[in-house]
Parts: structure tokens; C-alpha cells; sequence
């Protein structure tokens, strides 16, 4: 595969995570940022306050599905998968929204 052809997959990639509605709900933003912050947290501590367990369970179930978050072999701690380590790099964690990062690629041929 051409060098130009793998930066298009990675930018579409990225705008894919942007666009999808993981980062837009509130209670998944919450429960993302929480793994931010942290190398790994465990289930107990990543619960949203006001949340039902069900409700809670549902938005963990699916950030697992959609491949930003992974549950470690260890006991029930959480930890963002590598698509969640890519969106954590363009998150403001102040904010919790996406920050324009000025980008410079040079590819050559």
C-alpha cells in the first residue's frame, strides 16, 4: 500500500471517531474521560453519579462494542483500547470536547 493511501485509511479513521456518536452522549463522554485520566479504572469508580447500574452498564457495553475502551484480564478494571488512546490525543480533557490540533504531514514519494 502506498504511503499516501495508509495517511487517507488513518484521517478517515479519525474522522470516523470524531463524527460517531461515542464522544456526543454525555454519560459515554463522562465514563471516557474518567479513562483519560487514568491508566486503568475500575468498574465501581468509572460509574457516572445519578446513573442507574443498568444505564451505566449499557454505555460501558457500548464503548467496549465500538472499540474505545477494553476491560483487562485482571479483575474488573477498564483501560482505553488503541482507537480510544487516538481520540484521547484529540480531546480536550478540560473540556471533554474534540481541539483543533494544527497538523503538518509531509509524505514522501
Amino acid at each position: 500500500m502506498r504511503p499516501q493511501h495508509i495517511m487517507n485509511k488513518f484521517f478517515d479513521e479519525i474522522y470516523c471517531i470524531v463524527r460517531s456518536d461515542q464522544i456526543d452522549n454525555e454519560y459515554r463522554r463522562e465514563i471516557f474521560l474518567k479513562l483519560c485520566k487514568a491508566k486503568s479504572v475500575k468498574y465501581s469508580k468509572l460509574k457516572v453519579d445519578g446513573m442507574e447500574s443498568n444505564q451505566f452498564a449499557y454505555h460501558l457495553k457500548k464503548l467496549k462494542e465500538d472499540g474505545f475502551i477494553e476491560k483487562l484480564d485482571d479483575g474488573g478494571e477498564y483501560t482505553l483500547a488503541p482507537k480510544g488512546l487516538r481520540l484521547a490525543d484529540t480531546i480536550s480533557h478540560k473540556t471533554g470536547l474534540v481541539r483543533t490540533q494544527p497538523k503538518v504531514l509531509i509524505v514522501f514519494d
